[in-house]
């Protein structure tokens, strides 16, 4: 299990809806197998946060549990208690393919997440550990997508 209290010293803040990078790159054309992996500041999620995407092949993001105007429940120390769902959903020879977990971050800290698409199965991972799995045949050569790599709030 991987222990994480140190801020990376190379780090983007995104603190606009619309502010991304873009690879400018498709960098998961012709894939069959991949890993998508990175240390993530998520505890400020709005309504959605695209953490890594490449529209029509991959997309790694963040949502509240609880939408606008839901009375958000207080934890046991009286703080607002709103967890996030972390979601990836790969597209597959058969369609696409969804893993997730709802989790609850402390405020400010960093937690690294990845997701692996290999031979047979899809994996997310947080802090280390496998938390969701999920059976996945691949495109044999991989996808093709016209659409570059991006991360940030602007990213759909």
């Amino acid at each position: 299990e991987c222990e994480q209290r140190v801020k990376p010293t190379n780090s983007l803040t995104f603190t606009k809806a619309t502010d991304q990078l873009d690879f400018v790159r498709p960098l998961l054309n012709n894939k069959a197998a991949y890993t998508v992996e990175g240390w993530f500041n998520i505890s400020a999620v709005g309504t959605r946060l695209n953490l890594f995407s490449q529209r029509d092949v991959f997309e790694l993001f963040a949502v509240h549990k609880y939408s606008v105007g839901q009375v958000i429940p207080l934890d046991n120390a009286g703080k607002p208690y709103n967890p996030v769902i972390i979601r990836a959903v790969a597209k597959a020879a058969s369609g696409e393919v969804e893993v997730r977990k709802q989790v609850a971050f402390e405020t400010n800290s960093y937690h690294y997440l990845a997701v692996t698409v290999g031979a047979d199965t899809m994996q997310l991972v947080i802090d280390g550990g496998v938390v969701d799995e999920r059976s996945i045949t691949p495109a044999a050569d991989g996808l093709v997508s016209d659409f570059t790599a991006m991360s940030g709030g602007g990213v759909a």
